[in-house]
């Protein structure tokens, strides 16, 4: 059987809301105006406020327990997180000699995948 996953949309002028990924379970991670955001049937929208203070972020991965794989664009470059159900962020970095890091996708290891230059 299959399951559909509707999300509201924005109501107010200038508002844009992008899924980009969706766990098994429902849970759907993205951006919705110029921030990362988690999206839950129950709690509905979790936004994630940048901390770098990045003009720009994006969700762009979501495990079943509800792990996030986020991206912060500021001036100085992209900020990868992986940010823990409860929102506790962890700083992730390219492998050495690296000037930018940026997730993709997680897995329900709480692996993340991306790429860096």
């Amino acid at each position: 059987s299959s399951t559909e996953t509707v999300i509201e949309a924005c109501t107010q002028q200038g508002c844009a809301t992008f899924p980009l990924a969706m766990s098994r379970n429902g849970r759907v991670a993205g951006v919705r105006n110029s921030m990362a955001f988690i999206w839950t049937e129950a709690a509905r929208f979790t936004d994630y406020p940048s901390l770098s203070g990045a003009r720009f972020s994006e969700a762009t991965g979501i495990n079943d327990s509800g792990q996030a794989a986020v991206n912060e664009y500021g001036s100085s470059g992209v900020q990868p997180w992986l940010i823990s159900p409860t929102g506790v962020r962890r700083a992730l970095v390219g492998p050495p000699g690296t000037t930018s890091a940026t997730v993709t996708a997680i897995n329900n290891a709480g692996q993340v995948v991306g790429y860096a230059r």
